[in-house]
């Protein structure tokens, strides 16, 4: 009855309405797999929120976030920007315009060949495990 087209023209219409809904708080706990090789440098930045990044076994990037005061008014895209490019993952957090309170907690779990660097200006950082090498930087939060 439809094509592939129609169906995912709609699928793009709805989906963006089941993640802002009018809630306070709005989750991607599953998370989205990033491939990267071994040797990959992982940059997280985040503004408005807390980073826990985790050392995993798997051979790949997990990202989930916790968007807390978002609402869907004014929301265009989404708050998590991922830009992979080979051995260069960068993700990070930007506030929503329509909402000067939002906060956004990342999530990462990352392999152990990774080298990672992390950056917060408000949020604390919690990092478990070992990488390769990390570089951690918060400007008002804590690290451990």
């Amino acid at each position: 009855m439809f094509s592939k087209v129609h169906r995912l023209l709609i699928g793009l219409i709805i989906l963006p309405g089941l993640f802002l809904s009018s809630k306070q708080s709005l989750g991607y706990e599953d998370g989205i797999p990033i491939d990267v090789p071994p040797d990959a440098r992982v940059r997280v930045e985040s503004r408005i929120g807390d980073v826990s990044a985790e050392v995993w076994s798997q051979k790949y990037v997990l990202v989930s976030a916790v968007v807390s005061g978002a609402t869907s008014a004014g929301q265009t895209r989404s708050p998590i920007v991922i830009d992979n490019r080979g051995k260069f993952l960068s993700i990070s957090a930007s506030r929503m315009p329509a909402n000067a309170n939002t906060v956004i907690d990342l999530t990462i779990k990352l392999p152990a060949s990774v080298n990672l660097e992390v950056s917060t200006v408000k949020g604390k950082i919690a990092v478990r495990g070992l990488s390769a090498s990390a570089l951690l930087r918060s400007v008002s939060g804590d690290i451990t």
